[in-house]
């Protein structure tokens, strides 16, 4: 998907609910880890040292653009980068400061982290600077990039020009990169990260798309090793939810799907315990005075945008799970 999921920052706000403390889980009577974690942390462990096997093996030539995420039968798999309008759209408006629920709710005192391909968001950006520490390097990457200033704003951007606040404006952001090394993958992060700060929520704007599989046309919609990692990453951590954005693969086409233009979500699109956010178009979305969602003549098909990878897994379990604005915003 072009931009951030601003479905993620619901999920945000429905925690802080329980009360606006850092680390909010923490210093509550409930476990924050699953009574098999080592367990489930040792074969997390595992599978990315397996897979750093394979990047390291690797000796054909190597892509400029995008990142070596894996090597599947001797093929490299690459990955690429997949706000008012998108409050308004996932309704996010409602629990804001003057919303119609009245909770007044801005992401107070709440940690997220944020992966992204090729860089990460401008630290000294003007709309990250309304509170000390808000944005927090959290690995070797320090190149600012475009996409993942972009996304990163949804979610926590400050409001200094109204039309570009995010979600979560009072919310801090933990950055990383995602680069080949295989050996610090992004799901072995992201479980170190939710099981020292009770991180609730993350975000990952990027996947393969369908121009990246050669001849591996098997792979989209496969329950492939990636998509289980992610399932045992969430099952160690039960109150952490990865969301991954679909993919812009929706216009492209290939041999060997379950049905001409479906069939397109690749890797972790396709775990079964994180979720999963497809793009929807602003203009297709009508709400009536009370912000409830008019439907559509032809029910959702409309609303989605053309660019947004579609699923179902191989399983026929539907995917993507939600949409969320994805497309004309700041």
């Amino acid at each position: 998907m072009k931009n951030i999921i601003s479905i993620i920052v619901l999920l945000l706000f429905s925690h802080t609910m329980l009360g606006q403390e850092s680390n909010i889980l923490k210093g509550k009577s409930v476990e924050l880890k699953h009574e098999n974690f080592e367990l489930l942390e040792r074969k997390v462990k595992n599978y990315s040292d397996q897979k750093a096997e394979r990047i390291r093996e690797y000796k054909g030539e190597r892509r400029t653009n995008g990142v070596l995420y894996d090597v599947i039968d001797g093929f490299p798999i690459y990955v690429e980068s997949h706000n008012i309008k998108a409050a308004e759209g996932s309704r996010t408006n409602f629990i804001q400061p003057n919303g119609q629920l009245g909770l007044n709710l801005e992401g107070e005192d709440m940690l997220i982290g944020v992966w992204e391909v090729d860089g990460i968001a401008k630290p000294d950006h003007v709309e990250f600077q309304n509170i000390p520490n808000k944005i927090i390097l959290s690995d070797n990457e320090t190149l600012p990039e475009r996409h993942a200033t972009h996304v990163t704003g949804t979610i926590v951007a400050t409001g200094i020009v109204e039309s570009a606040k995010g979600m979560a404006p009072k919310a801090k952001a933990y950055l990383y990169g995602l680069n080949e090394t295989g050996g610090d993958a992004d799901f072995l992060e992201a479980q170190e990260l939710a099981a020292s700060q009770a991180l609730l929520v993350s975000n990952h704007s990027y996947g393969v798309p369908i121009s990246n599989i050669g001849s591996n046309t098997w792979l989209p919609g496969k329950y492939t090793g990636n998509a289980r990692v992610w399932d045992q990453v969430a099952n160690s951590l039960p109150y952490y939810l990865p969301v991954f954005s679909a993919g812009n693969s929706g216009n492209e086409e290939y041999d060997g799907g379950l049905v001409d233009g479906y069939d397109k979500l690749i890797g972790e699109k396709n775990s079964k315990n994180t979720l999963v956010v497809g793009s929807a178009k602003y203009s297709e979305i009508e709400l009536d005075d009370d912000g409830n969602l008019i439907k559509p003549n032809f029910g959702s098909f409309n609303i989605i945008s053309g660019f947004s990878s579609q699923g179902p897994t191989d399983d026929l379990r539907i995917k993507p799970d939600l949409l969320g604005i994805g497309e004309a915003l700041f």
